[in-house]
């Protein structure tokens, strides 16, 4: 199965369905604690997106436990977990970030900040350390 096609596919579930008990299950057999993890930082309104405009470009911030961490919907994080266990190891196709993040969307339970574009680069240069 290709990195993530296993999350895409459990979310376009959620999408149509709700997160049901039976969804819920597939999640937790899959991911774990990485899926409680998620669940956790998804009430604890932990996803963000950030709006730039006029160009309509998005970047989402997931607050963890240590920091906060950029996520690449279905594609990248830049925390640890998703680094090792992901990239180098290939165990697992999704961290905690990226779950809670493709959770939060597909149940509308994240928070928007609308930003204007001249900003985008600075605020990527702080969300990326650099």
């Amino acid at each position: 199965m290709k990195r993530a096609e296993r999350l895409l596919n459990l979310i376009e579930r959620v999408k149509r369905e709700g997160l049901k008990p039976k969804i819920s299950a597939e999640f937790r057999l899959a991911y774990g604690d990485r899926y409680s993890r998620a669940l956790d930082a998804v009430a604890r309104d932990c996803v963000r997106r950030y709006l730039f405009e006029p160009s309509g470009k998005e970047i989402w911030i997931v607050e963890g436990k240590e920091a906060s961490y950029f996520v690449i919907p279905y594609a990248y994080c830049d925390c640890d977990d998703f680094y090792l266990n992901v990239v180098i190891r290939g165990l697992i196709d999704a961290c905690y970030h990226l779950i809670a993040q493709a959770i939060a969307e597909a149940l509308g339970r994240y928070t928007t900040t609308r930003l204007p574009d001249d900003v985008y680069r600075r605020m990527m240069n702080e969300w990326l350390k650099l």
